[in-house]
């Protein structure tokens, strides 16, 4: 094998791989497949770690101390700067959730595992990726694991082969590539993440990387022409054909993969690409781009985070790009080279020293997820709506199954003791989606001299001949063949999300006078307020940047309507209506929290039990229930 010099194509590599991911991450159109520049650094990384083991064994200077120590210099100074960063960004802008899910992923980033962590807890092409500050730290996880196992390996083979490590070694990359490359096309078959984020299925990448290294240097210069101008080939194609939709990694990943090996492959003369990626400009930006590459995502996320907004103009991304290159190149200027240049520091003090790094900021995140977020940092009334973020969706009190969701998806599973009659008692029956379901803890609370019955389905109206999903037309169709006739009730609450869809039903009104019938009392309950976000997070978001709570206008506008719709309906068949905007909204302003600061809501068009009981008692000074003395 050649020996290894410095490859400034290598750095013009680089370069282009962290332009394309930062011109993805920006939003740039016309590279929707710029996140394969991460692939590009794999096969890299690869190449270079497989060259720099290789060489020092063959000259009896390979150490794991020595080895791991060259890491630790080269990964952590920098890791270690964005991280604390991040965190203080964090404590400025970021809500109490939110900042302990960035702790929480900094924590996992700091040791190695982020990957990991992101695989359990997110998808790398959600829309909610866009506000993990830490997400990008994937990428490097998945290297730091590869250092850790295969110098491990390279040695293992050496000792098993002394005289033939070169070909030990790649039958065994031969067999890693073809093992972890099926595996990662078959998961991403069943659109599985794990591909995407996990290291076995990501190997074969840096596999790749590798056995290029352990290749013959090609001497023909025509050659090394053609595989250079392939190699761009392949990678461009994949940066302007490949998207977010495309199957990926599996076999749509060989496009920058093998690219990216025919570049690094080992060449005797250099071709003018090469010449072109090793022009100072590129080599610069090759020079800056691990700074580059943490930096820029936490920049991206939190200015979208300062604005409030999900798109950028292009002045914005040109803006955001620009401060990326300047924040990257002073970290790689006053972080990273001092720390890279020959020092006193022996090897083991310099892994000493760093993780001592690893375990400070370890701490300094485990702290904030500990103290949940950081209430604290916000005045008390902002702390009980910020408290609402991660509100539990409220259930039946008593610990039934009276709500069927599409995660249980059958109507089967509802539990029989939701309905019952007790002799003497006032028995009301409570029917409809999510949006009746939300009074139930409320109910209980309100008027606990009243005996609730409950069937509740997901996105599912309460009418004869309902449609939508299986379950959905099961229970009510028990409902209202089987359970209504079968009981007695003294009313009979009708409530869902009326605004949603086509609106209100022709066949609400043949029902609710289908229900005249078997109740002497039927009760209509029309259509909230509604926000274009979660409410506690727009009120705890208003107090922190003291921008005001979304106009609910044209949100209201359409309750209204429907409210009216319902009311007109009502009044035609008998039944009783109750208008909740009626209970929070007057004289244009509507009411966003209780009296004690909770939110009326805890995500966009949900009640909180708070909410609900607010709501419920204004009905109940209206009538509502007027059980016998």
């Amino acid at each position: 094998m050649q020996k290894s010099t410095y490859r400034p194509d290598i750095d013009g590599l680089r370069a282009i791989a962290v332009l394309a991911v930062l011109a993805y991450h920006l939003g740039f159109s016309f590279i929707p497949g710029g996140f394969v520049g991460v692939d590009v650094f794999f096969v890299i990384s690869g190449y270079l770690i497989t060259s720099i083991i290789v060489r020092e064994m063959a000259q009896g200077e390979f150490s794991f101390l020595g080895f791991y120590a060259r890491r630790f210099r080269r990964i952590l100074p920098a890791l270690l700067v964005v991280i604390p960063t991040s965190l203080g960004a964090g404590w400025v802008l970021l809500l109490p959730t939110y900042y302990s899910n960035l702790s929480e992923s900094a924590t996992a980033a700091t040791f190695g595992l982020s990957n990991i962590f992101f695989w359990l807890n997110t998808d790398y092409f959600d829309q909610a990726a866009d506000q993990l500050p830490l997400l990008h730290t994937w990428s490097l996880a998945v290297e730091e694991q590869f250092y850790i196992v295969w110098p491990i390996a390279l040695v293992i083979l050496a000792g098993l082969s002394r005289t033939h490590l070169t070909k030990t070694a790649t039958i065994a990359l031969g067999a890693v590539i073809v093992v972890s490359l099926v595996w990662s096309e078959v998961m991403v078959r069943q659109q599985s993440s794990q591909p995407f984020f996990l290291t076995h299925l990501r190997a074969w990448e840096l596999a790749i990387g590798a056995i290029i290294a352990l290749a013959p240097a090609v001497k023909r210069r025509w050659l090394a022409f053609v595989m250079d101008a392939l190699g761009i080939t392949l990678i461009g194609y994949a940066v302007f054909r490949l998207s977010a939709a495309s199957p990926f990694p599996g076999a749509s990943a060989l496009w920058p993969c093998v690219g990216a090996a025919l570049i690094v492959a080992q060449k005797d003369r250099a071709s003018p690409i090469a010449w072109l990626l090793g022009t100072r400009l590129m080599v610069w930006v090759g020079l800056i781009s691990y700074s580059l590459y943490l930096w820029h995502w936490p920049i991206i996320v939190f200015y979208r985070y300062y604005i409030g907004g999900d798109a950028f103009s292009t002045h914005e991304k040109i803006a955001l790009g620009a401060a990326s290159v300047v924040v990257a190149a002073l970290s790689w200027k006053f972080v990273e080279l001092p720390f890279r240049r020959p020092t006193s520091v022996n090897s083991a003090m310099t892994i000493y020293f760093g993780l001592g790094g690893m375990l400070g900021a370890a701490v300094l995140a485990g702290g904030i997820v500990w103290q949940g977020g950081l209430y604290q940092r916000f005045s008390p009334e902002v702390q009980v709506a910020a408290r609402y973020l991660d509100y539990p969706i409220p259930g039946d009190p008593l610990g039934r199954r009276c709500f069927i969701t599409s995660g249980i998806a059958n109507a089967d599973a509802f539990d029989p003791d939701c309905v019952s009659v007790l002799d003497g008692g006032y028995n009301v029956l409570v029917i409809g989606d999510s949006h009746a379901m939300h009074y139930a803890s409320g109910l209980f609370e309100t008027f606990p001299d009243v005996n609730f019955s409950q069937i509740y389905a997901s996105g599912c109206r309460p009418v004869i001949g309902t449609r939508g999903s299986g379950y959905c037309v099961d229970l009510m169709g028990r409902a209202f063949e089987e359970i209504i006739p079968a009981h007695q009730f003294d009313e009979i609450v009708v409530s869902a999300r009326w605004a949603s869809g086509a609106g209100v039903p022709a066949s609400l009104q043949r029902t609710i006078e289908w229900l005249r019938t078997k109740s002497q009392t039927v009760v209509i309950i029309g259509q909230n307020l509604e926000y274009s976000a979660a409410l506690p997070e727009l009120l705890v978001a208003d107090a922190v940047s003291r921008r005001s709570v979304p106009d609910m206008e044209e949100r209201r506008s359409s309750a209204v309507e429907v409210n009216a719709e319902l009311r007109a309906l009502s009044d035609r068949t008998g039944a009783l209506f109750f208008d909740p905007l009626a209970s929070v909204c007057e004289d244009g302003a509507c009411k966003h929290q209780t009296p004690d600061g909770a939110p009326m809501l805890y995500d966009s068009n949900h009640l909180t039990t708070d909410g609900a009981a607010y709501v419920l008692r204004d009905f109940r000074a209206q009538g509502l229930f007027r059980v016998p003395a």
